[in-house]
């Protein structure tokens, strides 16, 4: 996105010295409302729609144990909007359409050339990215079910899972989860750097041991217990790393019975920009951006320039084959450019942490 801002920024700075230089040469008289039109356009690269859009979170999951009991594994808060950025949104809304309004009494107006083709490559490569992630689908968002969880309850392609480990889990080492037979007794009240899981459908408890992690097995009491076991079909496997902030971070991985791979990091809640890549994105920015490029290619066209039609009078009139250019074109402009740049951007935060 930055570059993407950089990109329409840049063309609609040297949009707007073009049509300066192009009116002082004519000796035309300079007009500030049409420019602060095309400023008002330059401020919505800055100030997309989207960044009101509520962050996705995963709050219907479950919390899982954790083996750091100052930093246990609770769900994510549920989303909420950002209701300060309705008043500069408010702001632009209410200044571009008053400008270009008044701007249209002046003499001459900017071209916004370069403003609406920065925006329309934009728009495109955006629309090409999400009409690529959506024909990769994904899992609904509803399978993620356990806090931690880097895949759905199902697991996913193993190859999908080595991508996402290698961005959340940096200089990691795997071994096996050591097993150690210990009298399958209560551990007593204060042991609670464990975590119940059930491996072939047989109680067992995960609990550190030096470096090591072991599986020890469990009684059936290992039900009263009011946090939920996770489930593994085989014996999983265990990877220590660092998170890309640094922090230390342990990951379980299981084989499910399908040939997928489920893995859950312990002790810390997965952030749904890291599960999202794994998630089917949603259709909706697609559908904006799409509905948009063709409003503002119907519009263009609409406004293209058109040669005169030969009559009678032509010889007292212009040559006929001057252009018969639209007084508003490039106020049209102006406003297509603004539509591409706010649906793009909108677009772009939607769909960013599935790409």
């Amino acid at each position: 996105m930055p570059l993407a801002i950089a990109l329409v920024l840049a063309a609609a700075a040297a949009d707007l010295a073009i049509a300066s230089r192009d009116a002082r040469v004519a000796g035309a008289r300079a007009s500030f409302l049409p420019a602060y039109a095309i400023a008002a356009a330059m401020l919505a690269a800055l100030l997309p729609l989207g960044v009101m859009l509520a962050e996705p979170s995963l709050s219907h999951v479950a919390p899982v144990p954790s083996w750091d009991l100052l930093r246990p594994c609770l769900a994510p808060p549920h989303p909420a909007t950002r209701a300060h950025a309705w008043a500069p949104f408010a702001l632009v809304r209410v200044l571009l359409p008053a400008a270009i309004a008044l701007g249209l009494r002046a003499r001459t107006l900017p071209r916004a050339r370069f403003l609406l083709g920065a925006s329309a490559a934009v728009a495109l490569t955006v629309l090409s990215l999400g009409v690529h992630r959506l024909a990769k689908g994904g899992a609904d968002p509803a399978e993620v079910r356990t806090c931690g969880a880097l895949t759905p309850e199902e697991g996913a392609d193993g190859r999908a899972v080595r991508a996402l480990l290698d961005r959340v889990n940096v200089g990691a080492r795997q071994e096996l989860i050591r097993f150690r037979e210990l009298p399958r007794l209560r551990p007593p009240p204060w042991m609670r750097a464990e975590i119940a899981v059930t491996i072939g459908g047989e109680p067992y408890s995960l609990r550190p041991r030096g470096p090591r992690v072991v599986a020890e097995p469990d009684d059936a009491r290992r039900a009263e217990r009011p946090l939920p076991a996770l489930h593994f079909a085989s014996i999983p496997a265990i990877e220590h790393g660092t998170t890309p902030d640094g922090r230390p971070a342990t990951v379980l991985l299981d084989r499910r019975s399908n040939g997928r791979w489920f893995a859950i990091r312990v002790g810390q809640p997965a952030r749904f920009s890291e599960v999202a890549p794994l998630l089917r994105a949603p259709w909706w920015p697609v559908a904006l951006l799409g509905a948009c490029v063709i409003a503002v290619a119907s519009a263009l066209w609409a406004t293209r320039a058109r040669p005169r039609v030969a009559s009678a009078l032509g010889p007292y009139r212009a040559p006929p084959d001057e252009p018969r250019a639209r007084p508003l074109a490039p106020a049209i402009h102006a406003v297509c450019a603004f539509v591409l740049v706010e649906a793009s951007f909108t677009a772009l935060r939607a769909l960013a942490p599935y790409l």
